[in-house]
């Protein structure tokens, strides 16, 4: 009798610690989406911040107004129709 009630025990144990790592689990799923989210946000948000910085930067008074270079970016410039490899 002992025995038997020691396993059930054991049995409803394991039972209850394996539903508890299910809901956790369950729970850090949803709660990463909603992290990656909210990084994306802030992502765009901080990419949009250089965007406005750079241009303001680009047209401070009493300095010559120069466009945005793209070699400034690291960014290769645009070919033309002419320039077709």
């Amino acid at each position: 009798m002992t025995r038997s009630m020691l396993t059930f025990f054991l049995c409803a144990l394991i039972l209850a610690i394996g539903l508890y790592a299910a809901i956790q689990q369950s729970e850090n799923h949803s709660r990463a989406r909603d992290l990656a989210e909210c990084q994306r946000l802030c992502e765009m948000i901080e990419a949009a911040n250089a965007q406005a910085e750079a241009r303001a930067l680009a047209h401070l008074p009493g300095e010559k107004s120069v466009p945005i270079a793209a070699n400034k970016l690291n960014v290769p410039k645009a070919r033309t129709l002419d320039q077709r490899p």
